[in-house]
């Protein structure tokens, strides 16, 4: 921008500006100084004409002629002097007509040193300060705030540029892997700056070029141009997401070496206060003209080729028509999911919690199923990110809420209480009104408080540090449990997160894969359980599958146990069989216990045969 610039010369001017229209500069003096120095002129001219001396020697006709050609030329010069101002008046005049039409380029051709030549200077910087701020506004509205980069707009505009020239051209979508872990544990503004900083890494390391020689689309106005781009384009399309446009570059190979060139600029190591870290991200490549030329289409494909990426575990994936056609079908379970949540369908299945000391049933996880009419049982891992992009995560926890606390009332009446593990969506504990509305669904259904467990994650709890804080202790105060979910993935702050009230950590199942094969992953249970019984919280491992495993973290004071190896999560109507079974199991399986520990006495044989 040449803000600066239009200043500058705006303070160079303005010594001119005060030499004009002063002094003899001024109009008024100048034509009253030539109509003084015209008339004295003519009349010395006429008194020498009338003087009988000349009259004796000159005819009549030649002084009367004399007399014309005076006044003749007092005249052509005040025409001229009034022709060339009204000829600079003109010419400000077009200046300003054309300004009024939008031609902030059309020259002010006005070079006087009178007053008009000083309204001529005041329009010229008039003209140069718009013209800088159309320029900042322009580049302010074609530019991401945060990033520097150009926005969305910016990719449009040369996606349709690069399509009108039926020019090839590839689009890479980037979606970044870690950065909500890291905008969580620091907090807002880090985030924003790692923002910024894989903004600058991408294009300097990933693409050779700083921001500055990006192509834009726009001329030095910032205005858009309709040309196809010449170069490279980087923008930044949303949140933690960016998008590459590569004209002329449509083979693979040439794409794979891009995406080689972002992967490898992201796993260079960022400094977060302090704290260095490096992040990954997943790809998603879709080519111009081989799978679409309309542009908003093409950056569709693009993302569905991403998602591809992410769920197939890929650090690329070009577009193909299959994810098209999932596509669809990912549209159309949305569209089922919200009739299923309006009508009531999503059930709730129950899994154990079991004291491996007691074998008794200790408590449940209430956990979110949808029997779908035509597809049959609908797992988690695949309606559950349909509501989170949907939005509909707000309107499925509330569901699973209200069905979660009904059901433990109704076991309560039954003279079968028991501890009804809640898991509560960001949408939900983000919401200003989620505590008084939880207390009064509790208090709706008649459930005891101390039998209700929310179930909140690391990140969840540490985004919002004072106001998690606040809404946990109202919650406590009230008698829920709250407990850590997937406890060991996230980046907490340890000290912080030992100050929020909570009363059970879970620890992740990814922890509890690794015993047995693992022996860091080990350590780190080991820490976990020794920590949670020093500041006094209930542990439970969730994903418990093998009896090692079990036997392991037996050994090792986990006591809590959730997981296959004991149950796969059932009906309400199955658990209280199940409890049943399994109480009976374990009261066997204690007596079998104590009685391999027990010394044997001598058998009557024996003795006998000693005698």
């Amino acid at each position: 921008m040449s803000m600066n610039g239009a200043e500058v010369s705006y303070a160079s001017d303005s010594s001119v500006r005060v030499i004009k229209g002063k002094g003899i500069n001024s109009a008024p003096t100048r034509f009253g100084l030539l109509s003084i120095g015209l008339g004295v002129v003519c009349g010395l001219c006429q008194a020498l004409i009338w003087q009988e001396e000349v009259l004796e020697h000159t005819p009549l006709i030649v002084a009367l002629l004399a007399f014309v050609l005076i006044v003749l030329i007092q005249a052509a010069v005040t025409y001229f002097a009034a022709r060339q101002m009204a000829r600079n008046i003109k010419a400000l005049q077009e200046s300003t007509e054309a300004l009024a039409a939008g031609n902030l380029d059309a020259p002010i051709n006005v070079e006087c040193s009178c007053e008009v030549g000083t309204l001529a200077d005041s329009f010229r910087h008039l003209v140069g300060r718009l013209n800088a701020n159309l320029r900042r506004k322009n580049m302010i509205a074609h530019s991401d705030a945060l990033t520097g980069l150009p926005n969305r707009a910016v990719l449009t505009h040369l996606l349709e540029c690069l399509a009108a020239a039926d020019m090839p051209g590839s689009v890479m979508f980037i979606d970044l892997q870690g950065f909500k872990k890291v905008n969580d544990a620091f907090g807002y503004r880090a985030g924003d700056q790692l923002l910024r900083d894989v903004g600058r890494r991408l294009a300097r390391v990933g693409f050779a070029r700083e921001i500055s020689q990006l192509e834009w689309g726009v001329s030095s106005f910032g205005e858009f141009e309709r040309r196809p781009p010449a170069d490279l384009t980087l923008a930044r399309f949303a949140a933690d997401q960016f998008v590459v446009l590569l004209p002329g570059v449509v083979d693979v190979d040439h794409c794979e070496r891009h995406a080689k060139g972002v992967l490898q600029a992201l796993t260079l190591p960022f400094d977060i206060a302090g704290t260095e870290f490096t992040l990954s991200a997943h790809l998603g490549i879709a080519r111009v003209p081989i799978d679409s030329r309309d542009p908003s289409e093409i950056l569709y494909f693009a993302d569905l080729a991403m998602v591809a990426a992410k769920t197939e575990r890929k650090p690329w994936r070009f577009f193909c028509s299959a994810l098209s056609d999932g596509a669809i079908d990912r549209s159309r379970l949305e569209s089922e999911l919200r009739q299923a949540l309006e009508h009531g369908d999503i059930e709730l299945h129950y899994q154990p919690q079991v004291d491996i000391r007691t074998g008794r049933l200790c408590g449940v996880e209430a956990l979110a199923r949808w029997p779908h009419r035509l597809r049959g049982m609908i797992s988690p891992a695949v309606f559950i990110p349909i509501a989170e992009q949907a939005g509909l995560m707000a309107t499925l926890g509330d569901h699973v809420l209200r069905s979660a606390v009904q059901q433990c009332a109704a076991w309560q009446r039954a003279g079968q209480p028991r501890r009804v593990a809640i898991n509560i969506s960001a949408a939900q504990f983000d919401d200003p009104h989620f505590v008084r509305d939880a207390l009064a669904t509790i208090a709706d259904y008649g459930a005891d408080p101390h039998l209700i467990e929310f179930e909140i994650t690391e990140s969840m709890a540490m985004s919002d540090l004072p106001a998690a804080q606040q809404n946990l202790i109202f919650l406590r105060e009230a008698g829920v449990q709250i407990a850590v979910d997937d406890f060991g993935t996230g980046f907490s702050n340890l000290s912080q997160l030992a100050r929020l009230p909570f009363t059970t950590l879970k620890v992740d199942r990814s922890l509890i894969e690794g015993i047995g094969c693992s022996p860091k992953g080990e350590v780190l249970v080991k820490t976990i359980v020794s920590m949670a019984e020093g500041l006094g919280y209930t542990i439970v491992a969730e994903g418990v599958e093998t009896a090692d495993q079990r036997a392991w973290l037996e050994a090792h004071g986990c006591h809590v146990h959730q997981g296959f190896l004991f149950a796969q999560p059932m009906p309400a109507d199955q658990i209280d069989q199940w409890a049943q079974h399994h109480s009976l199991d374990g009261m066997i399986g204690r007596l079998q216990r104590l009685s391999e520990r027990r010394p044997r006495a001598p058998s009557l044989a024996l003795i006998s045969s000693a005698s």
